[in-house]
């Protein structure tokens, strides 16, 4: 499940990565026991969060300038036709 959500930040698909943070976290993590390595995971549930957030803020932010660059030509083509 780990090594799943690792691909998906990789792939750069925020939303399944979160959903898969939370099954990890709400369910295989409780069941997996008292081991280190889920210890680990589960300190880093938190910065992993953020880290998506962060990033997908930012890719929101570079597309809805890209956008604003790009309207005025998207509207003087709309305008012509």
């Amino acid at each position: 499940m780990y090594s799943r959500l690792q691909e998906q930040m990789r792939a750069k698909r925020y939303y399944p990565a979160l959903r898969t943070l939370e099954q990890l976290e709400l369910t295989c993590l409780p069941r997996a026991g008292e081991y280190r390595f889920c210890s680990i995971m589960a300190e880093n549930i938190p910065k992993l969060r953020t880290q998506i957030r962060d990033t997908a803020m930012t890719q929101l932010r570079d597309f809805l300038e890209s956008i604003r660059k790009h309207s005025d030509k998207i509207g003087e083509t709309a305008i012509k036709q």
